[in-house]
This record gives C-alpha cells, sequence and structure tokens, in this order.
C-alpha cells in the first residue's frame, strides 16, 4: 500500500486522514478479507487452518469500518 503518492502540499490535515483510510482498507484487505485464490483465507492467515463451526447456538454480528463502506462480520455465542 506503500504505492501511493502522498505528495500533497500544504495539507497535513487530508493527507492524515487519507493515511488512516489506506491503512484500514489494507488492513482489511490482508487480515479480513476472503480471497479466492486462497481457498476463501486472507492473505495474513493463509497459513492458519479455518476456526471450527459453532455447535451450539450462534448469532452473526457486524461492524462496520470506514463509516460503512466496509464490513466486518464474526460468529459470536450466545445462550
Amino acid at each position: 500500500m506503500e504505492a501511493i503518492p502522498f505528495e500533497i502540499p500544504y495539507r497535513n490535515p487530508l493527507k492524515r486522514h487519507l493515511r488512516l483510510l489506506v491503512d484500514e482498507y489494507g488492513g482489511h484487505h490482508n487480515e479480513h478479507r476472503p480471497h479466492r485464490s486462497l481457498g476463501q483465507r486472507c492473505p495474513d492467515g493463509a497459513g492458519v487452518p479455518e476456526p471450527p463451526a459453532a455447535d451450539g447456538p450462534s448469532r452473526v454480528i457486524r461492524r462496520d469500518r470506514l463509516g460503512g463502506l466496509i464490513h466486518k462480520y464474526a460468529q459470536v455465542a450466545y445462550g
């Protein structure tokens, strides 16, 4: 993600905001987003086995990232 040039003179708040957006999306892309070529695993967890499926009652929660542009889902147990 370092290939994006940030040569924006006199706009430090904008530069900081753009860096936060790029870092957040890069984290999502490498740590969470499934990739078809990796068997629906993320690049950072390609060698990690898939977690076991929930045996008991569970539900899916959604966390919005980047103001709702990206959604992160997780399965949680309840009971």
